[in-house]
């Protein structure tokens, strides 16, 4: 049987993937032990960045760590780095107590990061 004005129905053409954005695929993420505070006069505080990719796994890349607080806390904050883990510390003060620091770790272009805010606190 002819139908008039008919026309057939085909299946759309699926998208193709244009160059793949390696970063979309990426995230970023800080571990570390214990409680989200740094105190005053404590032992330092380990932190270990690491990229994840789409697939769960760890990759091999190295990060860019950086340590955000006033300027007046800055003189306080005592860190090293090596790789992608940081260690820091709130140097012995009389005025941190409930002030703040952020970190953040990001790759080494900026567009994959993150952060975590750690409160200063007393030993006590």
């Amino acid at each position: 049987a002819w139908i008039c004005n008919y026309i057939p129905i085909s299946s759309p053409t699926p998208p193709q993937p244009s160059n793949p954005d390696e970063t979309a695929d990426l995230s970023a993420k800080i571990t570390f032990k214990g409680v989200q505070e740094l105190k005053i006069g404590g032992n330092a505080k380990s932190l270990t960045g690491s990229f994840v990719n789409r697939d769960g796994n760890t990759t091999s890349d190295i990060g860019t760590w950086e340590v955000i607080t006033i300027d007046e806390l800055m003189p306080y904050v005592d860190y090293t780095i090596t790789d992608n883990i940081l260690k820091i510390k709130i140097l012995e003060n009389d005025f941190a107590d409930s002030g703040k620091v952020r970190v953040t770790f990001s790759n080494s272009d900026g567009t994959v990061s993150t952060y975590l805010d750690f409160e200063i606190t007393t030993i006590f």
